[in-house]
């Protein structure tokens, strides 16, 4: 299967067509209910102009009318973001979910007359993509820890075909080794290579913009891994079509079994959501910051139990699983509806026969900073891991200028004490390499959020974890 995120569709050739508004309504973020068009005309006399382009989705074909959703970012005069939609009669060959880019030809009384200049139709909206690979996405991290033990294996490495073998290996050579993580160009290429950013490499290194090599790249080495996987199976599966026998428990309740597991809360989500519980009487509840990611799960399947089809299964279900992960961070940076540029990716690290993955985010904080420059704009940078004799941790870093800040939250207290520590050695790290160190904290438990900042949050993240 080849998995790809959203790049568009073709476009459809029309005739074009002269579309007529009758109705309009707008919806702030606040609103109840969709105001009339009376409110609509109030305000602004410029909300259009003559020959101005609207980008628009049909959002339903009635019988004899069309209902468009104007993708235009619109304000109202206190700065409140519009959903704006016009009804116009129905034109041909036009479908629910098509996007269309119409121009204003006439306005009367505030409402424009439109005329379709080109024509989309997508397979899917993005929204619907990203409900698709969430619900489908899996843990790069439990896929590398089974990849760990066929590796160290002997039995179950010489058990399974060299067709997927040799595609581990290559995975595993490609993946960063942790000495290499000490310098800020290492760091760069690793995070260039992490998986989410191989198609615009491609394009890049296509117009001769890059060096680039996708062997590197940890999504290409996984859709290599996932043919081979695939291939494997097949021919596995026609063999005992012939055979007609089957002495094993089939793999599909194993995988079943497996991937419930995995849908499960971790054991963070489970711990908080116990103390959650045991701590009903405070009376002002306070919810986990969904910003900041979860520490991936350690968690792995005993392969020598199982024997090479239903690990050659297995494998397939969690690397296609790990594919709509990076496709599920390649939505959510795509997504229109997010107010910041960010980078969501997946860091695998390797030391000696391990691998730890960094959840991480990046982002310049735009709000009240839109005029700044990239060099005076605050960034932020939100990350998780769990390493082992650490249990996991989040963190949340900010630099604005030269001036830097980190918490770190860690589960264990043991941790805790640790890094208290080493607290002063970090800071005096920072200041070497010529910052400014605001603040330096770090706390057992995991970041939450007050309940009065709940509708007041500085961030509109999805949780990669949950459905869109």
């Amino acid at each position: 299967m080849e998995i790809k995120g959203p790049t568009g569709s073709v476009p459809v050739d029309i005739e074009p067509t002269q579309v007529g508004a009758s109705t309009a309504s707008r919806e702030s973020r606040n609103a109840a209910a969709a105001p009339s068009q009376s409110v609509l005309l109030k305000l602004s006399p410029n909300l259009f102009k003559l020959g101005q382009v609207l980008n628009v989705i049909v959002a339903k074909v009635e019988q004899n009318a069309l209902l468009l959703t104007v993708q235009n970012k619109f304000t109202d005069q206190n700065g409140t973001p519009l959903n704006i939609q016009l009804r116009a009669p129905r034109a041909a060959n036009i479908e629910a979910g098509q996007r269309l880019q119409v121009e204003v030809t006439d306005l009367k009384q505030n409402i424009p007359s439109l005329k379709v200049i080109d024509s989309q139709r997508p397979a899917l909206v993005l929204t619907d993509l990203l409900n698709q690979a969430q619900i489908k996405q899996q843990p790069l991290q439990q896929l590398l820890n089974n990849l760990i033990q066929v590796k160290t294996s002997q039995g179950l490495f010489n058990a399974l075909p060299k067709e997927v073998t040799e595609k581990i290996d290559t995975l595993w050579r490609a993946l960063p080794e942790q000495s290499q993580m000490q310098r800020s160009n290492n760091v760069k290429h690793a995070i260039q290579y992490a998986g989410p950013f191989l198609e615009s490499q491609l394009l890049k290194l296509g117009l001769q913009q890059n060096r680039f090599f996708p062997a590197m790249d940890t999504k290409n080495n996984l859709l290599r891994l996932a043919e081979a996987l695939r291939q494997q199976n097949n021919i596995s599966a026609s063999r005992e079509a012939h055979t007609h026998t089957q002495t094993t428990t089939p793999l599909t309740q194993t995988a079943s079994t497996t991937t419930t597991q995995a849908s499960q809360p971790t054991s963070t989500t489970a711990h908080t959501a116990q103390a959650a519980a045991d701590n009903k009487a405070i009376p002002v509840p306070t919810k986990v910051d969904p910003n900041i990611p979860t520490p991936p799960a350690k968690q792995s399947t005993m392969l020598p139990s199982m024997n090479a089809n239903q690990i050659l299964e297995l494998l397939t279900q969690q690397t296609e699983g790990s594919l709509q992960r990076t496709l599920t961070q390649q939505l959510q940076m795509l997504n229109a509806d997010n107010l910041r540029q960010q980078l969501i990716f997946e860091l695998p690290v390797k030391h000696g026969n391990n691998v730890d993955v960094f959840d991480m985010r990046i982002h310049p904080d735009q709000q009240g900073h839109q005029q700044d420059t990239d060099q005076a704009r605050p960034w932020t940078i939100m990350m998780a891991f769990d390493l082992e004799g650490l249990g996991p941790i989040r963190a949340q870093i900010s630099l604005f200028n030269e001036r830097i800040s980190t918490h770190w939250w860690a589960e264990q207290p043991n941790t805790v004490e640790l890094f208290q520590l080493h607290m002063e050695a970090l800071q005096n790290r920072l200041s070497q390499v010529g910052l400014e160190v605001d603040k330096v904290r770090c706390q057992q438990g995991v970041p939450t959020v007050a309940a009065k900042a709940q509708q007041k949050s500085l961030y509109t993240d999805v949780n990669l974890d949950e459905k869109a």
